[in-house]
């Protein structure tokens, strides 16, 4: 039986916005790729369609836009690898498991270079590897310290109703937080708000 699956990956989508506060190439702190922008494969992902458990195969494509960029089937060994296969090409990657606290397994990649555990594995020439091993930083990694903040605010004001543009301040409290915490985060808002500016007139 063969399961067809399509897992979309809008990698265009995933870029930065470009011409906000803090945009631009000097502002990063490497050229390192993204994660966020690699295409990837997660074992939980595939444990939880069931494909860990045999019998079947999986045909995930990944997606750049309406256009199909990569696309490979997936099959599960009998010696309990996973038996990817793409164009003329066959990879075989590993797998572990390690017992749960509450009982049950968790499953692991086995990286085919460095036969590190991990939960994700990466497209690059040399097939599929660790995050380490394709060299990938997070987002959050490469953030200025402007663009740590502006973070760090967007997730504050997003607890207490502030619009994403950091200008306008909330006006109402949310409905059923209490008054001590919003007065709390409010504050803490504008604290940062404070600091980005000052962060931005050191710049400037």
């Amino acid at each position: 039986m063969i399961i067809m699956i399509k897992i979309v990956i809008k990698i265009n989508d995933l870029g930065k916005i470009m011409g906000g506060l803090g945009s631009g190439r000097h502002f990063e702190r490497s050229n390192r790729p993204y994660v966020e922008h690699s295409q990837r494969l997660c074992i939980s992902d595939l444990n939880r369609d069931g494909f860990l458990m045999g019998n079947c195969s999986l045909l995930i494509k990944w997606y750049s836009g309406d256009n199909v960029q990569r696309e490979a089937e997936l099959s599960v060994s009998d010696d309990g690898s996973v038996i990817v296969c793409f164009g003329d090409h066959q990879l075989n990657v590993g797998l572990t498991t390690t017992e749960c606290h509450f009982g049950g397994y968790r499953y692991w990649w086995l990286c085919p270079l460095c036969e590190r555990r991990c939960g994700v594995v990466y497209w690059e020439e040399s097939g599929l590897v660790c995050q380490q091993c394709a060299g990938l930083a997070y987002k959050s990694e490469n953030e200025s310290d402007i663009e740590r903040l502006r973070r760090k605010i967007r997730k504050v004001g997003r607890k207490i109703g502030a619009p994403d543009n950091l200008i306008e301040a909330p006006t109402v409290k949310p409905k059923y937080m209490r008054a001590r915490t919003y007065v709390q985060l409010l504050q803490k808002y504008e604290n940062l708000k404070v600091r980005l500016y000052s962060s931005i007139e050191g710049f400037l």
